[in-house]
């Protein structure tokens, strides 16, 4: 059986065609820049199914609090490279059972069991910029994407930490302020206001989160931000 192969080149990159009897044609293609890709790791249950399984609509303070946690451990290394995620929600993160199953585990190793499962709207940040670009397209969920991103600025790493505590709020709450509007900058005039908040409290106004403004502020300082301990 006779094979040969010939080489070919165009504008999006290098090709091979391999002839094997005259009949069939196996073509490979070689791009000049390689599109990068992720193989992601298929895990259950997301965090998202985790809120709506329970029964009460909210989780306890000290789950809510490991397992924001671990979103935040889950998005370091995006963050380390450069990578902002654009589009932290609660559905793009799953709890990697152990053997056993969560009741095997205590309480505060949660956070090491969560992993990201969607990386579709990764891009690259610029840091130590004088001024980020404005205007932006948004790109995200109006639910927890921050006021600065839906406002068309650059997204950073921060702005991932922000949707973070949205998230917070929403495990110990059942559901934000905003979850039931539909505007935009109604949306984000909401989220304003629930920044102002000193502490986050239940229907018996009993303090769920504490020091909940100072995380805001602490966070908006820190526009270069690429990881926090």
């Amino acid at each position: 059986m006779a094979t040969s192969s010939h080489s070919y080149s165009s504008a999006f990159g290098s090709f091979l065609v391999t002839e094997t009897s005259g009949k069939h044609h196996d073509m490979v293609e070689t791009p000049k820049v390689p599109r990068p890709y992720f193989i992601i790791e298929s895990l259950e249950p997301s965090v998202e199914t985790l809120l709506k399984s329970n029964k009460t609509t909210f989780l306890p303070v000290n789950t809510s609090i490991y397992i924001t946690i671990g979103c935040i451990k889950a998005l370091r290394l995006l963050h380390m490279k450069g990578f902002a995620h654009r589009n932290v929600q609660p559905a793009y993160f799953a709890l990697r059972l152990p053997r056993g199953g969560l009741l095997s585990r205590k309480e505060s190793e949660l956070s090491d069991l969560v992993a990201i499962t969607d990386l579709s709207t990764c891009r690259k940040f610029r840091v130590n910029l004088v001024k980020g670009r404005n205007n932006l397209t948004y790109v995200g969920n109006w639910k927890y994407g921050s006021v600065e991103t839906m406002s068309g600025k650059e997204p950073l790493a921060v702005d991932d930490l922000i949707s973070c505590l949205y998230m917070l709020t929403e495990f110990v709450l059942g559901s934000i302020p905003w979850s039931q509007l539909t505007e935009k900058q109604a949306i984000i005039n909401e989220k304003k206001k629930v920044e102002e908040w000193d502490r986050v409290e239940d229907e018996k106004r009993n303090a769920l989160l504490i020091n909940y403004r100072n995380l805001y502020e602490w966070l908006r300082n820190q526009p270069n931000l690429l990881w926090v301990e």
